[in-house]
């Protein structure tokens, strides 16, 4: 891999940092039965820029994390747009399952920081992207811990945030785990080192 740049999204990357959120979750948004653009039409302009990262290798968008906290969430769902691209009743569900997932306001002090979601290309899976990427939201932003959750049946991710020094602390009990095909998240924390 060529030199890997990791920098805050600007509007030029709302589309990539959005493609690469739902094809990263594509086990999860598969199930609204749409194609993978209508999803991504649907939630580009969700993106709360200022609090979303994305990875460059030339190029090309290869990763794309976000870092919220008590003052606001990287996403900031767009149920008519939701509705729009998606239909209207997959869209008010799909719309109202992701609000309650990704904009419901964090109850962490203001020095933590919230990583929503990590999201890596296929093709650069397993070569450390997502680990440089958390290292370079830590190196940009000034929380002293940052908090995430991973569902209980990502044993990879959670391999990966245990290798970086993410300690679980937690887990918690998801409704509607049939639909989901997990039980549980497992909240994990990290605490930066002075």
């Amino acid at each position: 891999m060529e030199d890997i740049v990791i920098r805050k999204a600007t509007e030029r990357d709302r589309f990539d940092a959005a493609n690469l959120f739902v094809r990263g979750f594509w086990d999860d948004f598969s199930k609204m039965k749409r194609p993978v653009e209508q999803v991504v039409k649907a939630l580009v302009d969700s993106l709360s820029l200022d609090r979303v990262y994305v990875a460059f290798e030339g190029s090309e968008a290869i990763g794309v994390i976000s870092c919220s906290d008590s003052g606001g969430r990287a996403l900031q769902i767009d149920i008519a747009a939701c509705r729009r691209n998606l239909g209207p009743v997959t869209g008010t569900i799909a719309g109202h399952v992701l609000a309650a997932e990704y904009t419901k306001p964090l109850r962490y002090p203001p020095t933590t920081g919230y990583f929503d979601f990590i999201a890596v290309t296929e093709k650069a899976r397993r070569k450390g992207i997502a680990t440089r990427m958390m290292r370079s939201v830590m190196d940009q932003t000034d929380y002293t811990e940052y908090m995430l959750d991973v569902t209980s049946i990502n044993e990879v991710a959670q391999r990966l945030y245990r290798k970086f020094g993410f300690k679980e602390v937690g887990r918690v009990k998801v409704r509607m785990s049939r639909q989901k095909g997990f039980r549980e998240k497992v909240i994990m924390k990290y605490c930066k080192k002075s």
